[in-house]
């Protein structure tokens, strides 16, 4: 499995757009949202995508963070940008991450080659708060993919990825494990490494569940579950 990077322009570099919507940024509140879309391409009836896009650009999102994308082609991409009306975006096959906001930018973009990570900087143009990484991961769904990726990706020179001691860096993605059962340590088959693991626990915090609150499911399939600070990230 391929990890290595290569730098990469968001699209409002690569092409000038008109857009449509506008979610203003206030003060220095970003509202950030992720999802396992499991295909923006839904059908083929293109019907059926746009009423799935559109229902998500509604929402008053600032960043939204895409996994599973299924983005394979620069025309998918155009076409996803487009409905989106998003001011800036960022793909690959696996990830996507789409500015709904006049007041963001996106720079020093990195992805990895394998299109399962996507990293860039998200600054304000007025200046209204310090730019913040966004690294946006979708980690493979078997336990032996997953486990050989996200251990190289500890070994990895993670200065452009994950650098050793992250600031002010927020990580939405779908892990593809279930974090808490790790932290309680009953797990007895570890579904990711323990270097991934510490990582994770040392330099980041769960985002989704409120405090003194128990994480909730975020998927269900029969009595299998991921809980709401795995699947969404941290």
């Amino acid at each position: 499995m391929n990890l290595e990077t290569r730098t990469a322009h968001s699209y409002h570099d690569r092409v000038n757009t008109i857009t449509h919507t506008s979610n203003p940024v206030t003060s220095s509140l970003i509202k950030l949202a992720t999802l396992n879309c499991r295909s923006l391409r839904k059908s083929a009836d293109p019907t059926s995508d746009s009423h799935f896009i559109r229902y998500l650009r509604e929402q008053s999102i600032n960043l939204l963070a895409l996994q599973e994308t299924r983005a394979n082609t620069p025309q998918l991409q155009d076409l996803f940008h487009t409905q989106f009306q998003a001011y800036d975006s960022i793909w690959s096959p696996h990830c996507g991450l789409i500015c709904l906001s006049h007041d963001l930018s996106f720079f020093n973009t990195v992805l990895s080659i394998c299109g399962r990570v996507i990293t860039t900087t998200v600054s304000h143009k007025a200046h209204r708060f310090a730019p913040i990484t966004v690294t946006v991961l979708y980690a493979p769904a078997s336990r032996r993919d997953r486990y050989e990726f996200l251990t190289r990706m500890m070994q990895f020179d993670r200065s452009l990825l994950f650098p050793m001691s992250p600031s002010r860096h927020v990580l939405p993605g779908d892990f593809n494990y279930t974090y808490a059962t790790h932290l309680s340590k009953r797990s007895r088959r570890p579904q990711a490494p323990a270097a991934w693991l510490n990582y994770i626990a040392s330099h980041f915090v769960d985002g989704v569940t409120p405090p003194g609150h128990s994480s909730q499911p975020t998927f269900l399939r029969g009595t299998c579950c991921r809980t709401a600070s795995d699947h969404n990230g941290h």
